[in-house]
């Protein structure tokens, strides 16, 4: 047999209508629809208070935000920014000399609001080269392949120059060996 698919909505009325019939309780319907009793009684409820368009897919966003900067804020902040082009920390340092008594966001809500009102210019992304001649390494097991790093040359107390090696196993992230070799 094909698999049929169903439609949300189209299963939340039937599975209202089936529970207002009264023929079986509340667990059985919720098993048979598998379902949660909380779910149940969720849709339950909305079918009772709103009828069929109380079983449609309900928004998670919440109604309000308490902790939302207020306009006046925002204004004040663009206004640093128009006036003298500054950014989320010098503004953070002027307003409250400016404003002693206004309480102000943090330094990412400062640098998000200039940048939700376009005022913030993009650094351009590197773009790392990779070493012409050098294939990519494909390591399967331990002891595969092994990376020699030479990290300068020093001259120890004594004067003698050292050249230190580090040694790595290319499957581990660990380093297997750090030599110095005096000459």
């Amino acid at each position: 047999m094909p698999w049929l698919e169903t439609d949300p909505m189209f299963e939340r009325h039937h599975f209202a209508q089936d529970l207002a019939s009264g023929q079986s309780t509340m667990t059985e319907w919720c098993s048979r629809y598998g379902i949660s009793r909380n779910t149940g009684y969720k849709w339950r409820e909305r079918f009772l208070a709103f009828g069929v368009r109380g079983l449609e897919a309900q928004s998670l966003a919440a109604l309000s935000s308490p902790n939302q900067t207020s306009q006046s804020t925002i204004a004040l902040i663009l206004g640093e920014h128009s006036w003298y082009g500054w950014g989320a920390r010098k503004i953070l340092k002027r307003l409250p000399l400016a404003h002693p008594l206004l309480v102000l966001p943090a330094r990412s809500t400062i640098c998000d609001i200039l940048a939700r009102h376009d005022r913030v210019r993009r650094r351009r992304s590197r773009t790392h080269w990779k070493h012409a001649g050098a294939a990519p390494l494909q390591t399967t097991a331990p002891n595969h392949v092994w990376t020699i790093d030479f990290n300068g040359q020093f001259r120890t107390r004594d004067g003698v120059y050292c050249y230190p090696l580090t040694i790595v196993d290319h499957c581990s992230p660990t380093c297997c060996v750090a030599t110095a070799f005096p000459t």
